[in-house]
Order: C-alpha cells, then structure tokens, then sequence
C-alpha cells in the first residue's frame, strides 16, 4: 500500500518553450494511493508461478498537460481537477531444469483519466488525450545450455487525439 502527496512546479521547457511555452502555468497538486498483492509459489516448486493485482487513484489539480496548438506547435495548459483510476493485473511462470529454462510473464493496464467539469454536477469529461485506457505486454524466454532466445510483444490502445474523443489513434502491437 501506498499514500502520496505530491507537487510540480512547472518546468523551464514548459513556460518558456519557444514557440509555445506558457509562463501563466500554475504548479500541479496530486494525492495518491495505490493497493497491491503479489502472489509467488515457493521456489521449490517447479514450474514456480507469479500473480499480482495493482489498483490506483489520483487526484491531481492543475495538472499540466501539453496539447497541439492552433499553429502545428503544442503548448501546454492547466487542467482544472484530474482523476486516473486503474488496475494492473501481470502473470507468470517458469520452469527450469539443468539444462533448460522457460520463462513467461504478461500484465495488462487499465487507466481511466479524465479532467473533472468545474459545474455543479462534477461529472468527469473524456479520457484525456494520448493517455490509453488499456496497455498490455507479454514476454517469453526460453534457453537451453548456453543458447538463449526471447520474444516480447505490447499493445497499446485507442488513444484520443481531440478532447471531445470525437478523433484517436487506433491501437497497436509491436
């Protein structure tokens, strides 16, 4: 378990940026908590197994945030108040012998993110821009005496490119 308070003040790159620096920026405010467990098999089990579950939550006021300008330069701006929650959930396992070993991890990320309206209902706007909700990666590796070999992928959401989530990058894998 975790509980944080933090600031930011902002940067040289972020007020004087030229073109698109902004020296009215505020310095951010956050509180955060984050929640885990981990699960790990005794190690002389084989194969050995690994599990784990992350939950998060920020607030963040002020939270700079860089967006495209009007111009094809970006410049960044204060948001007013900034909730993320999340979850992380990874996996693995692995088995060895003399010789030979295998090995296999993956984890995948839930985020929510979006800027809180400052009317009177308080609802929570889009997902703000860039930020994906969901990200995944996994990873094999696999050796036997002195030969090694290993295979890693991740794939990243739908990540909006306008605040109204009208436009978004479509998802990748690599």
């Amino acid at each position: 378990a975790n509980l944080s308070a933090n600031s930011k003040l902002p940067g040289l790159n972020d007020l004087y940026w030229l073109p698109g620096g902004n020296p009215g920026l505020k310095s951010e405010y956050g509180v955060s908590w984050d929640l885990g467990l981990d699960y790990r098999s005794k190690h002389e089990l084989n194969p050995a197994l690994t599990a784990g579950i992350n939950i998060f939550r920020n607030r963040i006021t002020n939270m700079i945030h860089w967006y495209p300008g009007e111009y094809s330069y970006w410049s960044p701006v204060n948001l007013g108040l900034v909730k993320i929650i999340g979850a992380e959930l990874k996996a693995g396992g692995e088995y060895a012998t003399d010789h030979l070993f295998v090995k296999m991890t993956g984890a995948w990320s839930y985020t929510r993110a979006s800027e809180t309206r400052d009317d009177e209902s308080g609802q929570s706007t889009k997902q703000l821009v860039y930020v994906p909700v969901h990200q995944a990666n996994a990873r094999l590796r696999a050796g036997y005496g002195i030969l090694r070999a290993s295979f890693n992928s991740s794939w990243t959401g739908r990540r909006y490119i306008s605040a109204d989530n009208s436009d978004y990058l479509p998802g990748y894998l690599l």
